[in-house]
């Protein structure tokens, strides 16, 4: 693997470095296969949350793949009003935001995180959300090792890059630095929501309970050579190219991931709401069209996931990575149902008219605006054989209330069905937004809908209005529609 050399020669040491109170080297020595940590000085060890890779080229240093893993530490304590974090650090990419590494948790302790293509360091203060925070003048550039060290002295933040100040804050008397039994997290935030995990490499970090000087930093780098690992293109890159991704959810908590690839390989999917919860997701099968279902999707939130496939040479290639959000999964909640519900000789037909509906019906999934209450038979049943979110309108309060009794107990008012009270001439709807419209009277009758309201509210080129029932006749549609003027 190809070497990146950094020569530290900046500086000559002046009086003896202060011990750390806490000190991690990430490399193969202290980095365990199953992700435990073992702190150089400090006593407080760590774990990987997500996959382990440590390049172990040169000095080594732990793997970010910015998708699924981070390092956490529990039970750090910084008493003092002072502090310096330093860390060697290499970036892959300038895009967005990315957590280096933090305690902050809304009021106290610091963060030290990538802002595009600046550092920034940034300790918490009385008022929640509020930091004081310094941020370096110059950019970083992608794929180049840096020493990066932010210092609090009480009032001032201050960020410092290869031992040479780059920035500071604005004066804070109320902040705080940190208090007893944090939790530390490098390569990411406590809280997961402050930036995203960090692509690139970490090979150590350190604290101190002080803030220090620029000439102490300057002494720690010259006193030693450091050659550190490049980082390694099995995580970043070049990345395997396919067509896609598409993600089509399934169920509630089921995605579907295909794509293309141009040669046969196998489908590895990894895929989570965060470096904690990521899992795999693979078929063997070697293919060049994949498709494979990702289970456990959380919901309302973002989800990160990446590719790979071994075309049978035993290597695995991977794909940048990808997000998806599941805000936007509308499959239907699965329907508790209950299996007496409805079974009475006086729901027959409703239930046949349902059974019909569904065979005539162009699409499963949509809406569907029943006109007439009825005893709720079929409502249930529409809900109960289609995806279709069922709204039923009746204008009598007495129905309107039996109905949503009946469906309660049925175990789908609220999750699939609704009954609303309104006229049938004046839907309370706006234009298109039914696929189907059921009712089973025309002309008078408890539920008479007025047919320019159903033409209003149903969708075109697709839509399908079921009216009359079975008794209707073609004289009975017709005048219905004449009425309307259609």
């Amino acid at each position: 693997m190809r070497l990146s050399t950094l020569l530290l020669a900046l500086g000559i040491a002046g009086a003896a470095a202060a011990a750390p109170l806490y000190e991690w080297r990430l490399d193969g020595e202290h980095v365990t296969d199953d992700g435990s940590v073992t702190a150089v000085s400090g006593s407080v060890s760590g774990a990987v949350n997500g996959e382990t890779r440590v390049a172990t080229a040169g000095f080594g240093a732990l793997v970010f793949d910015g998708v699924q893993n981070s390092l956490r530490m529990a039970g750090v304590t910084i008493e003092g009003p002072a502090l310096s974090v330093e860390t060697w650090v290499l970036a892959t990419s300038v895009e967005g935001s990315a957590g280096i590494a933090a305690t902050y948790d809304g009021y106290d302790g610091f963060a030290l995180t990538r802002v595009r293509d600046r550092f920034a360091f940034s300790v918490g203060t009385s008022t929640r959300g509020v930091v004081a925070q310094a941020t370096s003048r110059e950019p970083l550039l992608a794929d180049e090792w840096y020493y990066v060290v932010g210092t609090f002295d009480g009032s001032l933040a201050r960020i410092f890059v290869n031992g040479q100040e780059f920035g500071r804050s604005e004066e804070a008397t109320d902040a705080s630095a940190g208090v007893a039994d944090m939790d530390l997290v490098i390569g990411g935030s406590p809280g997961g929501e402050d930036g995203r995990p960090l692509r690139g490499l970490v090979h150590e970090l350190n604290i101190y309970d002080h803030a220090g000087s620029p000439g102490e930093m300057r002494g720690r780098m010259s006193s030693k050579r450091v050659t550190l690992p490049a980082p390694p293109p099995e995580v970043f890159g070049p990345y395997m190219e396919i067509a896609g991704p598409f993600v089509e959810f399934v169920s509630r908590s089921t995605a579907r991931i295909t794509w293309h690839t141009d040669e046969p390989m196998t489908s590895i999917v990894e895929a989570g709401p965060d470096a904690a919860h990521m899992r795999t997701y693979s078929d063997a099968a070697m293919t060049t069209e994949h498709a494979v279902l990702v289970s456990e999707v959380a919901a309302d939130r973002m989800h990160a996931f990446r590719i790979k496939g071994d075309a049978g040479d035993g290597e695995n290639r991977v794909t940048e990575a990808f997000e998806f959000d599941s805000t936007f999964n509308y499959a239907s909640h699965v329907r508790a149902t209950v299996a007496e519900a409805f079974g009475e000789a006086q729901d027959e037909a409703e239930i046949a008219l349902a059974e019909r509906v569904v065979r005539a019906a162009p699409a499963a999934a949509g809406y569907c605006l029943v006109l007439g209450a009825g005893r709720g038979a079929l409502a249930y049943e529409l809900s109960r054989k289609t995806d279709m979110q069922v709204i039923v309108v009746d204008s009598d309060p007495g129905r309107v209330v039996a109905a949503r009794l009946a469906l309660d107990d049925a175990g789908v008012y609220g999750d699939g069905v609704s009954v609303v009270r309104a006229e049938y001439d004046d839907l309370p709807f706006g234009p298109y937004f039914a696929n189907i419209v059921v009712s089973a009277v025309v002309g008078d009758g408890p539920a008479a809908p007025s047919a320019r309201e159903v033409y209003r509210v149903l969708r075109p080129y697709g839509g399908l209005a079921y009216v009359g029932g079975p008794r209707a006749s073609r004289a009975d549609v017709s005048s219905w529609l004449a009425e309307a003027g259609m």
